[in-house]
Formats: structure tokens, sequence, C-alpha cells
């Protein structure tokens, strides 16, 4: 649990600059408003409400990061998932009060295809949720600093995982201290990449595969991470990409540094 002076401060950041930095709902509609040509009202007002809600998501997270890091914390089991989960409640707190209002101006003018709107509000909470996650798993570094994250399945029965049109992945894993930042890293760009656009994806296959990206960067980001579920979520991205044109760099990225774990993708 975090110490009571320390919870107290991060809420008190967080509220402080949701109100100075954040906009009233009538703010944000007039701007957009005034500025919206011949597009509908209520499309409009639903999309400049929706990005505020991307904006209070981030500011949560830096305010949550700024306290971190000019005020020492003492790393202790438990820490990262109590920052995450202050950030949960403060982002489910801002989903509460403006998703209604996004949906009813929304539907006001479009009436349907509003799901779109939820694929956005994950999206968010996944980029920011993990921002928060990274700083706390920097301040357990001197209690966990040193060692070699060592996941092996060479003596496993299973020797490769499928992922489809005849690839598959070794399982010989070994990722040591310095290369689980690298694979944080190419899985974050991964991720940001995925909140665009992606030719060959549809919008929901794009959203589950961010998901899957989110879930293996999340557990590589783990002192000792679960071997078996970062082998099944790297197998599931590494599927997911391969055969993708515009995600071909990012792939390559992931290649070598799965090459430099011990993992071996095969053609």
């Amino acid at each position: 649990m975090l110490p009571s002076d320390i919870d107290s401060l991060l809420r008190e950041q967080i509220s402080t600059d949701l109100l100075v930095k954040g906009k009233s709902q009538l703010d944000v509609v007039q701007a957009a408003l005034a500025k919206r040509g011949m597009r509908p009202p209520g499309i409009v007002s639903a999309q400049a409400q929706l990005e505020e809600i991307g904006n209070r998501s981030e500011i949560i997270a830096d305010a949550i990061i700024k306290v971190l890091q000019d005020v020492k914390v003492s790393p202790y089991a438990g820490l990262v998932d109590d920052l995450v989960s202050l950030y949960e409640t403060h982002y489910q707190a801002v989903i509460a009060e403006w998703k209604p209002r996004v949906l009813e101006a929304w539907n006001q003018s479009a009436g349907h295809g509003a799901g779109h709107i939820q694929s956005r509000l994950d999206a968010w909470r996944a980029e920011h949720r993990m921002e928060v996650k990274r700083r706390g798993v920097a301040i357990m570094e001197p209690i966990t600093g040193g060692n070699v994250i060592a996941i092996s399945l060479r003596n496993s029965h299973v020797t490769a995982i499928q992922t489809g049109d005849h690839s598959r992945i070794g399982t010989a894993i070994n990722v040591t201290e310095q290369q689980s930042p690298e694979l944080v890293n190419v899985l974050g760009d991964l991720a940001a990449m995925l909140m665009a656009d992606v030719p060959m994806l549809s919008a929901d296959k794009r959203r589950e595969l961010r998901e899957v990206v989110t879930e293996a960067q999340s557990e590589a980001s783990k002192p000792n991470p679960n071997r078996i579920k970062l082998t099944a979520f790297l197998s599931m991205v590494w599927a997911g990409i391969k055969n993708i044109d515009s995600l071909k760099d990012c792939g390559q990225l992931l290649g070598q540094v799965l090459h430099g774990m011990g993992i071996d993708v095969f053609p």
C-alpha cells in the first residue's frame, strides 16, 4: 500500500492538474463548434469531448509520474499495482462523467456507429496505464536490479509454437536484464502504431492485437515474467503482424529483439 502522505500527494496533484489543464465541457464544445465547417454539430461535439477524455487520461498519468520523479518513493511489493490502481480509479471517474455526454451528442446526429468510442477509450487506457506502470517498474529496479530474468523452456515438451501460415516461434527463451527494456520499447512502439488505421487490419482486429501487445509489454515489464504467458503473447503478436507491410519495420525490430532473447522465428 502506498504510504499515506505519498498517496495524498498523488491524489492532490492529479486533482490540481485536472483542474488547471483540463477543459470544461462548455469550452470544449464551443471551441469545436467554432471550427466545425459543414460537419454535423452533434458529431463535432462528440469527437471533441472524446478527445478531452484522452487529454484527461494523459493528465492523470503525467501527474502520477511527476510526483514519482520529484519525491522519493521506497520500493515495495505491490507498488506497481497500487500506482496502476490509482490511475484506473481516476480514469474511470473521467469516463463516468464524460462518456454519457459523448454518446448523447453522437447519437443525436448519427444514431449508430458509436463502437469506435470504446476503442478510443481502451487505447488511451492502455497507453497511459503502461506509462504509469513503467515508472513503477523503474522505482522497483533497486531491489530487482542485478538479476537476470531467466525464462527458459528448453526442457519443455513444447519446442515451437505454431503461428499460422506454417510459421512458428521456437520456445527457447532467455530474457536478460538488458533485453527486457528493449522488448518493452519495441512493443510500446507497436502499440502506438496500432492506434492508427492499419491496412489489412479491421478496427476490431487492430484493437484485439493492440490488447495482446499491451499484455505482452506488461508481462515483459515485470521483474520475473511468466515465461509461458510471455511466449504465448509474443507468438500471437508475431502472427498478427508478420504479413502486414506497414508494420514490417516494427516486425523486424521485434524479430531482432526476439533473436537476441533466443526466440527464433522460422518462415
